[in-house]
């Protein structure tokens, strides 16, 4: 029997099964920077489809274990944070690059530009270009 008012959500990665990064994800990572930043900036840091890669499912298992279900539980009763799924990604993205690179903490316009750089590559992960079936 269902409660009145509980919600039920059925979420399941369809990443690896139903369709797959076309790629890498580091090669979608590395694109994105060098549009955002400059492809001189991403040669000044060394940006590497493959160490980005490794990084990134680091990270991803790190926020899996740390807030499961891409942070879609927490903060429930908060209703104004509505976006838990993008707060998640964007750490991930910040602890991918972080991994790789971490001297980037220390350049100015990363730091300033980091959350419009992050909402980019979330944004462009959601196009098609990225995926194939």
């Amino acid at each position: 029997k269902k409660e009145r008012g509980m919600r039920r959500l059925l979420s399941f990665d369809v990443t690896g099964t139903l369709i797959k990064v076309r790629g890498s994800v580091g090669v979608h990572y590395r694109r994105v920077f060098n549009d955002y930043f400059g492809r001189e900036v991403g040669e000044k840091y060394g940006l590497n489809d493959e160490v980005l890669s490794k990084s990134f499912v680091n990270a991803w298992k790190k926020m899996s274990v740390k807030s499961p279900h891409f942070g879609s539980r927490e903060n429930e009763s908060d209703k104004s944070r509505s976006n838990n799924n993008y707060s998640w990604w964007k750490d991930v993205i910040e602890d991918t690059f972080q991994q790789s690179y971490p001297l980037l903490k220390e350049d100015p316009k990363y730091n300033q530009q980091f959350n419009d750089f992050a909402t980019t590559l979330y944004i462009d992960f959601g196009k098609p270009h990225c995926w194939e079936v």
